[in-house]
């Protein structure tokens, strides 16, 4: 028997940690509610769904929903992050770093249900690619490489700026590039790369040690880097052989394998680990 899982989105906000999250837990639970709290109020929605988990950002805790979590009492509250409103109680508060009772540990994972390989493109066709928020003179000092820029939300001044894209667009994009370059420590999109194969480094602070993820001293190092990974067969292979290997032990199937376990559904546990084999 599956559980009635409720989350809870706000189509305005991006969370690559909600949207794996949700991602994993439909397909273990074949299914589950999207629950948008301004078409429907929170007591209709736990009169019409019984519950069994509700899962939203921290933020999106009303006060409605807490005053229904206490009518509900079976009801178990999952927050991701950790700005909780005074008036909540979650059973479960989870974000990086988290410590103690009732807090998990949430590090950044590969939603492999969303990430699966994508083709090429040729409109995005390039040595070197990069999607970040904000600027950097990195990208003016590698500019004898054909590179193409992209964001999710702000627009850039780059030269080679090609224009805001969605998630969705993102495992075409690592298709159609030789090089994915990081340049603030977005380790979703590292692992995004990661598990579809193409060759990555970062200039920022990341969760990869060195070995996995090599940290160039200066501009003729990390051209060094790129140098090698186009041009040296053996090294590239090497390079995204160890890197898929991380990303797969690294998905939101372990991540929700552990909330499960947390919330007491060892069941469910279990059958997310199955399920990764399904998408690898």
């Amino acid at each position: 028997m599956k559980l009635n899982i409720v989350c809870k989105l706000n189509a305005k906000e991006y969370s690559p940690e909600l949207q794996g999250i949700v991602s994993a837990l439909s397909t273990i639970n074949d299914g589950l509610y999207i629950w948008d709290e301004g078409q429907k109020e929170a007591y209709d929605m736990f009169y019409e769904c019984s519950p069994d988990i509700v899962v939203c950002m921290d933020r999106g805790i009303s006060k409605a929903l807490s005053g229904a979590l206490e009518k509900y009492k079976n009801t178990k509250l999952v927050a991701i992050g950790k700005d909780l409103p005074p008036h909540s109680s979650p059973d479960l508060v989870c974000y990086l770093g988290a410590e103690g009772n009732d807090k998990y540990n949430l590090l950044p994972a590969i939603d492999i249900v969303q990430c699966q390989y994508q083709p090429a493109k040729e409109k995005y066709r390039s040595e070197i690619t990069c999607i970040s928020e904000s600027e950097t003179p990195v990208i003016h000092d590698l500019s004898h490489f054909a590179i193409k820029c992209f964001s999710l939300t702000n627009r850039l001044r780059y030269p080679n700026y090609i224009g805001k894209i969605a998630p969705s667009e993102i495992t075409s994009i690592l298709s159609s590039t030789s090089v994915y370059l990081d340049v603030e420590g977005n380790n979703h999109v590292l692992l995004s790369s990661m598990f579809n194969k193409t060759p990555c480094l970062s200039v920022s602070s990341t969760m990869f040690d060195t070995e996995l993820m090599p940290q160039p001293a200066d501009t003729e190092e990390l051209t060094g880097c790129i140098k090698s990974i186009i041009f040296k067969k053996k090294f590239r292979e090497e390079h995204v052989k160890k890197c898929y290997s991380f990303a797969k032990k690294n998905t939101y199937f372990h991540r929700i394998s552990d909330i499960f376990s947390l919330l007491g559904h060892e069941k469910y546990s279990e059958e997310s680990l199955l399920a990764i084999g399904n998408y690898t």
